[in-house]
């Protein structure tokens, strides 16, 4: 699969002296309960990765959502799904993609 064209430039970098790593077309981010740290949605915004599947529930879920879709993904779909059985968590699975920087 290739990146979309709209994708900003790769930024992600290798060791010393070697070359840049390349862009994945998909990431996908299943972090603890607190989260994406700020750090790592940093480190997203500037890999510009062209869709981001993103796996989670409760308050961090919905904060990190609303994050990366003011810094320029929209959310295409959420998904529930029964990970645990035999208690009444959900886990959720959202699909966001890259649409460009936000308009100022």
């Amino acid at each position: 699969v290739e990146a979309s064209t709209s994708v900003r430039a790769p930024t992600a970098s290798a060791q010393v002296g070697e070359e840049p790593l390349p862009v994945p077309d998909v990431l996908i981010a299943d972090p603890g309960r607190n989260g994406l740290p700020k750090i790592f949605r940093r480190f997203l915004f500037d890999l510009g990765v062209a869709s981001i599947v993103y796996v989670g529930n409760g308050r961090s879920f919905l904060r990190d959502l609303v994050l990366l879709q003011r810094r320029g993904y929209e959310l295409v779909r959420v998904t529930p799904f029964d990970s645990n059985p035999h208690n009444a968590r959900l886990e959720n699975v959202a699909l966001l993609r890259w649409r460009g920087p936000p308009e100022a």
